[in-house]
């Protein structure tokens, strides 16, 4: 009987190997192919409001916003 609580069974198998066989897909990451030239006005204030950015990337977009608003 201890021979088999030393042999993995498929469940346990399973149960490890589940967190490698699962990828987290985040939709959004589709729009970081584009470049922020041809991001709508929505989307540039999405992406200044909820992403984490650096200060480039966010002064570039304060950027595109005034020149979108003042067109």
């Amino acid at each position: 009987m201890d021979n088999n609580k030393k042999q993995p069974t498929f469940q346990n198998t399973f149960e490890r190997t589940k967190v490698d066989q699962t990828a987290v897909f985040d939709i959004n990451d589709i729009n970081d192919a584009k470049p922020l030239e041809e991001y709508t006005l929505e989307e540039l204030r999405y992406t200044l409001e909820y992403e984490s950015l650096d200060k480039k990337k966010r002064d570039t977009i304060k950027r595109l916003i005034k020149e979108i608003e003042n067109a």
